[in-house]
């Protein structure tokens, strides 16, 4: 018997609390990124000194909810709940992983009913690869969404390693990829990832063509992760200039030109080997190039339509990172989804703190928790039917993004006039 055949062997009450476990220490690494990213972060957390006494907490004070819990016994946290919605956080990280589990490897949740039936092999491999790969994905988005709530910007150290390990991991691992298997062919039901819709090996972009589309895309990733400064005032050609000019100067391509290197290995490596690491690590690619891109163009819209500064580009590195995770049908779905995740957060958001400053990284990444959880019915509603249609599909993203310009314009317009505004 192998170490797989025992973990599949012990009861799903085991499993499960492994998997709580597990997700204990992910709800650990949440709040730890989110006292480190914050710029107004807690004073006193598990795992900085004392400052009273300048000494290191101890082992039971570092540990998930009980150092929590701890400190306030200690009083610690005198006037505050902060603690609280940490060790809150902890906890939910823990029910969510169990949770994700059960669905993922008891209940099948990605897979077809009539695929499970036939229980092939590799079926609870697949399955136990998928709960990995989207719990680090929901524990990436999770931070990302305590910032922005808490700040109102999502940092670069939370969205640019995710985006570094989605393309790694799409490159080494395929089969974490979601799954289209709703067709059946010469009797049996067809079970392949996603990437193989459309068939990316069969339409030339095995060549050196989908290696430069790629890099290309990279390239444009780490342009928009630069410092700069660009302003069209003298000319299109100044304008490139003076922004060349500034990100020289600011110095951030010390750090942006080794992360696109980093980037760019597992998608070279990949195109070397060829086969389904390729088209994996290019559908990873593509993810990161249509989910930045689409909320990049609302960004730039918006800020032209309104004249003022309407999303931050976090959320765009938020969208690529997504993107890198789940391939880019899945993440235009998230932009479509995105909207009615709004309402859930706005009106949440409303009620506990009465801000009508909306930020835009929890819509997102409520939006893609609903893509990835309900994925089969999503794809077989008719998203798998309007995808193999990518010109049509292009064309309506295109014109969705004219009139969202168009309506915010008349919308400014219409402020100004009513309320004498310049």
């Amino acid at each position: 018997m192998t170490w797989w055949d025992g973990w599949l062997a012990f009861p799903l009450t085991v499993r499960l609390a492994a998997a709580a476990v597990v997700g204990l220490i992910l709800g650990s690494l949440v709040t730890w990124a989110h006292t480190r990213l914050c710029w107004s972060g807690p004073e006193v957390t598990p795992w900085r000194r004392n400052f009273f006494t300048g000494k290191q907490r101890t082992f039971w004070r570092r540990l998930p909810v009980v150092g929590w819990w701890l400190l306030y016994r200690w009083g610690y946290f005198p006037r505050s709940v902060w603690w609280l919605r940490a060790m809150l956080v902890e906890l939910a990280c823990a029910a969510g992983a169990a949770l994700l589990y059960w669905w993922h490897c008891d209940r099948y949740g990605l897979f077809d009913a009539r695929l499970v039936a036939g229980s092939p092999d590799n079926l609870a491999y697949l399955a136990h690869l998928q709960w990995a790969h989207h719990l680090v994905l929901f524990g990436f988005l999770l931070v990302a969404t305590l910032i922005d709530l808490d700040e109102k910007m999502i940092p670069d150290q939370i969205t640019l390693p995710g985006t570094l390990l989605g393309i790694w991991w799409a490159a080494v691992c395929p089969s974490v990829w979601l799954r289209d298997q709703f067709h059946w062919r010469e009797g049996g039901l067809v079970d392949r990832p996603l990437w193989a819709t459309p068939e990316l090996l069969d339409t030339g972009w095995a060549d050196s063509r989908g290696l430069f589309v790629a890099l290309g895309i990279l390239l444009i990733w780490g342009w928009g992760l630069l410092d700069k400064t660009c302003t069209l005032r003298r000319g299109v050609w100044r304008g490139l200039v003076y922004a060349v000019v500034s990100a020289w100067r600011r110095k951030t391509w010390q750090w942006v030109v080794p992360v696109v290197v980093v980037a760019s290995l597992p998608v070279v490596g990949a195109w070397l080997r060829g086969g389904p690491h390729w088209a994996a690590a290019l559908s990873s690619i593509l993810g990161l190039g249509f989910g930045g891109g689409v909320i990049w163009a609302v960004r730039l819209l918006a800020r032209g339509a309104l004249g003022v500064e309407a999303m931050g580009f976090g959320d765009v590195t938020l969208m690529a990172m997504i993107g890198s995770f789940i391939g880019w049908q899945p993440s235009l779905l998230v932009f479509f989804v995105a909207p009615f995740a709004a309402l859930v957060v706005a009106v949440t958001q409303y009620i506990f703190t009465r801000s009508h400053e909306i930020a835009f990284g929890p819509y997102l990444s409520l939006a893609t928790v609903v893509v990835l959880v309900g994925w089969r019915k999503v794809w077989l509603a008719g998203g798998r039917d309007y995808f193999s249609m990518p010109g049509m599909l292009l064309s309506l993203l295109a014109t969705g993004l004219v009139l969202m310009a168009a309506s915010l314009w008349l919308w400014r317009r219409l402020r100004d006039w009513l309320f004498g505004l310049e």
